[in-house]
């Protein structure tokens, strides 16, 4: 016999489930919580996850070697299968914003020196991406030979 507790508790995780199986992220892919995004034309990679709450955050590897801290990015699902999230690069002084259409499996890329003063400038339009797993490693991007989308 389950208690009121255990109740709560399958509740509780069938309801995430189910807000998770509704999420946009789920649109082809396996795990409507997380995946690596390999650009198809650069190098980076970016791992991205999503809550039930309609966030949307992960970490870049805008160098593509993995030896420095990946860029943390923040943002939430802008609905129809489209997220954005934007991250402040440290050591390159840069802010740069993305907005990710799952179901297209392409990106927009724009980027900032300086956030509040300077405009953005769009940096990539429609660039493809693929889908290559559920977690990138970081510095074992398979497009290490390709230039990174800011050089």
């Amino acid at each position: 016999m389950l208690n009121s507790t255990s109740k709560l508790a399958i509740r509780a995780r069938f309801f995430g489930m189910a807000l998770a199986v509704a999420s946009p992220f789920t649109v082809g892919l396996s795990n409507a919580n997380a995946f690596c995004l390999q650009l198809t034309n650069f190098c980076g990679q970016m791992e991205v996850f999503t809550d039930i709450d309609g966030n949307a955050y992960g970490r870049w590897d805008w160098t593509c070697n993995g030896e420095e801290d990946p860029a943390e990015m923040l943002g939430e699902s802008a609905g129809g299968g489209t997220a954005i999230v934007t991250g402040y690069i440290a050591a390159g002084a840069l802010t740069s914003s993305w907005r990710i259409n799952i179901p297209a499996r392409t990106t927009d890329i724009w980027g900032f020196s300086d956030p509040g003063t300077t405009p953005p400038s769009l940096v990539q339009v429609g660039e493809p991406f693929t889908v290559v797993g559920l977690e990138c490693i970081f510095g074992a991007s398979p497009n290490a030979d390709l230039p990174s989308v800011f050089d």
